[in-house]
């Protein structure tokens, strides 16, 4: 049994042509799963598509909404630091005017006092000591002093 040539080659080329067969049975196989898979993600996309978009649309009002309580949360902080700005000179005004009527009391408590001491000097005929008096004035000098500088 001699195979010429020719009949070698035929062989070959049957087994190789069975072989393709297999290879391209696979492959379609294989195909056809994989184009199963890409219309099942085709299908989900499409399932979704309009959830997503809702989604997108929600985010994009609550993103609006933000911002006009963003702007409208500014707009009260203005208001606010306005209001605290007038209510601090206010305060200002206040403590300046009780602070000039508790000075003007002290001066006129230490006026009377000093009258008085004039009328008791005057009415004891002059014995009256002067260095009482002074020690008196030089304290309530430094009283008024002190309450005008705070």
């Amino acid at each position: 049994m001699t195979f010429t040539l020719l009949e070698v080659v035929a062989g070959i080329t049957c087994v190789a042509v069975i072989a393709g067969v297999i290879a391209f049975a696979r492959l379609t196989r294989r195909l056809s799963g994989t184009a199963r898979e890409i219309e099942y993600a085709a299908r989900r996309v499409s399932a979704l598509t309009p959830a997503v978009e809702s989604l997108i649309d929600d985010g994009r009002a609550q993103l609006e909404e933000l911002q006009s309580l963003t702007h409208n949360t500014s707009q009260i902080v203005g208001d606010v630091q306005a209001v605290t700005g007038e209510a601090s000179a206010a305060t200002v005004n206040v403590v300046r005017l009780l602070e000039d009527r508790v000075v003007g009391r002290y001066a006129a408590i230490i006026a009377g006092t000093r009258a008085g001491l004039n009328v008791l000097r005057r009415a004891r005929g002059g014995n009256g000591s002067e260095t009482d008096e002074r020690r008196i004035g030089v304290l309530a000098d430094q009283e008024i002093n002190k309450e005008g500088n705070q």
